[in-house]
């Protein structure tokens, strides 16, 4: 990563992205990244708080933590971020298009193939996205003097589809002549979210996933491509992972389901239901942890002793905690959640659950997650997962043991090789 200068600064609105950049002590990405220059991290009110206290706990020196405030343009801003928004030919963004039969689907509609049979040139469109909000607007947001303001020589931008804060943080500092190093949230977010509606000087790719949507989806060129290990990624967090014994061997078969939340996956309360009740028919020696989304939280009709209810806290807990939690269960069973992602770099047997309990709405069943939501089906056909179709036979696999654990194709889905390219922090 080519962050120039004394001055530096770093985006970190999002509660998950600080737990991840924070995470490893003195061995933490940002440890990394800062080294001993100076630094500025522009974050919410809601995190200042946290920010300054994980910068404190780690010792950072020339360290300040400033709060921006969310930014939103005006109607030829929301124009032109529309036309971004549909233009992309992804799977993911025409499952979003089909989900939404309101007013908007027509307008949706439009771009979508408009830009199919007429594609329009995305540079021009982000330039003019790039002034559509004024500098003095932006200047306003930042709660740091203008001497500070103006001394930061180039800054990383940690979430490239966060429009009311990274994007305009980004925005103004382009329009300084600052050098803007980005990279992406999560393994999604170059095919769900529509056009990038900024592109950085130098774009960080954590997957070769993820350069392949950049290349593909997003028609970033080449040159702007660095790889780097994605910080959730990082094999480190399972060095002090749980030996887990042969299934076979083991008294208890600690079992875990993934929800992902209504918003994407509408039957995910039902299923969440019936494996609780079916819970009570298996053998006394297997044990159901139901881990629920960050954001959105489903209650359980039913719990009992083997049956717990897990939410993970993104400001008190790191990635070892998530990992060794992970790792003390013997299957992992879900559908398009991250959470299959990550047991599969940790290398915890998975199965995922292609039926309903209650059928939905094609475009917005999680089934979709198979077929056309274009990060999830290219894992979910490299993986060497078990895939079950009903619930009788999601019981059968359960109760069989013969757990698989994914195959090492599904995670070079995600992961770097040794031979690739290294982090350069200078």
């Amino acid at each position: 990563m080519v962050l120039t200068g004394d001055h530096i600064a770093i985006t970190l609105f999002e509660d998950q992205l600080i737990r991840n950049y924070f995470s490893g002590g003195q061995d933490s990405l940002i440890c990394r990244i800062v080294q001993k220059r100076r630094v500025t991290f522009f974050t919410s009110r809601e995190n200042q708080n946290l920010v300054n206290k994980l910068v404190k706990d780690l010792g950072i020196a020339h360290a300040t933590v400033c709060e921006f405030d969310a930014t939103k343009g005006g109607l030829f801003y929301k124009i032109l971020s529309f036309l971004l928004r549909w233009s992309i030919r992804s799977g993911t963004v025409y499952v979003s298009i089909q989900r939404d039969k309101s007013f908007r689907f027509i307008a949706r509609r439009v771009v979508y193939i408009f830009t199919k049979f007429f594609p329009y040139d995305k540079n021009l469109i982000r330039y003019l996205f790039l002034h559509s909000l004024s500098r003095r607007k932006l200047a306003k947001a930042f709660h740091l003097n203008a001497s500070d303001l103006f001394s930061i020589e180039s800054i990383f931008v940690t979430s490239l589809t966060n429009l009311y804060q990274d994007i305009p943080v980004a925005m103004y500092f382009r329009r300084c002549g600052r050098r803007v190093v980005g990279t992406v949230r999560s393994w999604d977010n170059l095919t769900s979210h529509g056009a990038l509606h900024f592109v950085p000087d130098e774009f960080l790719s954590h997957s070769p996933w993820i350069s392949h949507a950049a290349l593909e989806f997003q028609k970033i060129s080449p040159d702007l491509l660095r790889s780097w290990v994605s910080p959730s990624h990082e094999n480190r967090f399972l060095s002090d992972g749980i030996n887990r014994a042969k299934t076979g061997s083991k008294k208890r078969i600690r079992v875990l389901y993934a929800s992902m939340g209504l918003e994407t996956n509408p039957d995910d309360q039902n299923m969440i239901n019936w494996i609780c009740r079916a819970w009570t028919d298996l053998p006394k020696n297997f044990e159901l942890t139901i881990l629920q989304h960050p954001k959105f939280i489903l209650w359980p009709e039913k719990l009992n002793e083997r049956i717990s209810n897990i939410r993970f806290d993104y400001s008190t807990s790191d990635l070892r905690d998530y990992y060794n939690f992970l790792l003390s269960h013997d299957l992992v069973i879900g559908g398009g959640t991250s959470v299959i992602l990550d047991s599969t770099f940790a290398k915890i047997p998975i199965v995922l659950t292609k039926f309903e309990i209650v059928s939905q709405d094609y475009w917005k069943s999680h089934l979709r997650y198979f077929d056309h939501l274009d990060h999830t089906k290219t894992l979910f056909n490299m993986g060497n997962y078990v895939i079950v179709e009903s619930q009788s036979q999601l019981l059968a696999t359960i109760l069989k043991q013969s757990y698989r654990v994914p195959k090492l194709a599904a995670r070079d889905f995600f992961l770097w090789s040794e031979a690739s390219d290294t982090l350069n922090l200078r």
